[in-house]
This record gives structure tokens, sequence and C-alpha cells, in this order.
């Protein structure tokens, strides 16, 4: 059975290398696409935007009831920030907050007009997960492959069960901090764009407890390790 376990986290650990690889080199091939094109002249007035070229996305959670000057949202479900680039708000399908910000980038003059901040906050979301799941996944799997040995009380295994629950505990703080100063970015850059809040709302609540009381399980566990280890090598010594 474990060998089965530390299988699976073996799979897992590099079917994600490869993914996020692909994750990475697709934006970078996009970038360098649109950058050559527009040094060629190929985007000028962003034709690229709206002639069906390669396109990627970045969007921003928004809590509160945005609206203009003048109007409510034109449709309940979606309202136009900007045309060109296209950048929309529209109603989110998760509770964390009600409205999402999603900037379409068709071209290398789109991506210059996103706010800089908005930009490091969303690869900086990007990132935290995918270091998090690697590290995790790398510790857990070492730790499996050591149980296939049928070494169950270790300082390795414990200190890897411990070092994982941190790390899952601490994602859990760091992505919700993330969230939040990516939706106080995203009410800047709308009222730039004329936008008002009527329903304040100045912090995002968390939507994925599951990865604090799986980091905490994971703590509690790794003390469980311990005491086996002391108790161990309490044996060892009497032997």
């Amino acid at each position: 059975m474990i060998r089965w376990i530390y299988r699976i986290f073996d799979t897992l650990f590099f079917g994600q290398i490869t993914i996020y690889c692909l994750a990475f080199c697709l934006p970078l091939i996009i970038g360098v696409a649109h950058w050559y094109e527009a040094r060629t002249g190929g985007n000028a007035k962003h034709k690229t935007t709206w002639s069906g070229g390669l396109r990627t996305a970045l969007t921003f959670p928004v809590a509160g009831h945005p609206f203009t000057h003048t109007t409510f949202p034109r449709n309940p479900w979606k309202d136009t920030v900007a045309i060109n680039p296209p950048v929309e708000i529209k109603l989110a399908e998760n509770t964390v907050a009600p409205y999402l910000l999603t900037f379409t980038i068709g071209s290398w003059q789109d991506f210059r007009t996103i706010p800089a901040v908005l930009i490091i906050l969303g690869y900086l979301r990007f990132l935290l997960y995918i270091g998090s799941l690697l590290w995790a996944n790398y510790l857990l799997r070492n730790m499996f492959r050591a149980l296939t040995y049928e070494i169950y009380f270790s300082h390795p295994i414990w200190k890897r069960c411990q070092t994982v629950g941190w790390i899952i505990t601490g994602y859990f703080f760091a992505y919700n901090i993330v969230i939040n100063l990516s939706h106080v970015a995203a009410w800047r850059y709308l009222a730039t764009k004329g936008f008002l809040e009527d329903l304040q709302q100045p912090f995002l609540w968390p939507d994925n407890w599951m990865w604090l009381w799986a980091g905490l399980t994971l703590l509690v566990f790794a003390q469980a390790f311990r005491f086996g280890t002391q108790l161990q090598q309490e044996k060892d010594l009497t032997i």
C-alpha cells in the first residue's frame, strides 16, 4: 500500500514538473510572439487583439458592487471596463468575491497597458501555487520512499512531515495576503476608469480553508511521528 502511494507521489511530482514547465513556456512564447509582431509592425493598432491570434488572460477578484457615475452595470453578469485592449468585469462563480476583473492579452501593447502591480501580483499568485505544491510533493515523495523500506520512525520522516505541514499552512496565509492585495490593486485600477463602489468590503474572506486544515493535520501527524521516533530511540538504547 505504501509503495503504491509512493508511486502516486512520484508520478505526480514529475507530472507537475512537466505541466509547470509548459505553463511557464506558453506565456513566454506568446510574449515573444507579440513582441516580435510589435517590432515588425504586424501589430499596429492592436490588430492581434481582434484577429483571433494567440491570447491569454489575467483575472483578479473584485468585491463590493462596482458602478459608474451614471449607471449601474449595463448587464448584471458583465460590464466592459475598456475596449482596446479588452478589459471586462463580470460575475465570478466562486464565493471569494462576487466579481472578476479580466484582462485579455492579445498583443505586446495589451500587456503593457496592464498596471505593473497587477502583473506582479498575478504571477506571484501563480508562483506561490507552483512552488508550494512542488516542494510539498517532493518532500512527501521522499517520505513515502523511506516508508517503503519500513523506516517508520526516524528523524527525516517526522521532519519532512512537519515541513510539509508548515509549507501548506504558510501557503494558505501567503495566498490570501496576495489575493487581498490584488483586490485593492484591482479597485484602484477601476477607480481610474470611473467606477465607484457602493458596498464597501475592505478585505476578502478565504475560501481555501482546506489548505489550512490539511497543514494543521500534517503538523499533528508530525508530532505523532516525532513521539514514535523518541520511543524507538529509547527502545534501541534499552536493548
